[in-house]
């Protein structure tokens, strides 16, 4: 449910984040961007991002879920 409820957020994002009719030289130039920026922030935030993912991570038994996970 949770997850439905975001994408339809996102679309409804796109829809006015992105402007129709660009050039293909213009798209690629915002690709370019966009990947540079996105690199750039993995590259410094990569410890964190790598510990919120395992944190995310179920570590308990599903079949017991009464079971908690150990602490960190």
């Amino acid at each position: 449910m949770k997850r439905k409820k975001r994408l339809r957020r996102l679309t409804r994002m796109e829809l006015g984040l992105f402007p129709d009719g660009l050039s293909d030289e213009a798209v690629w130039a915002m690709r370019d961007c966009l990947q540079t920026l996105h690199m750039a922030f993995e590259s410094r935030y990569l410890s964190q991002l790598i510990r919120q993912r395992k944190s995310l991570e179920t570590v308990y038994d599903t079949q017991h879920p009464w079971r908690t996970p150990p602490p960190l």
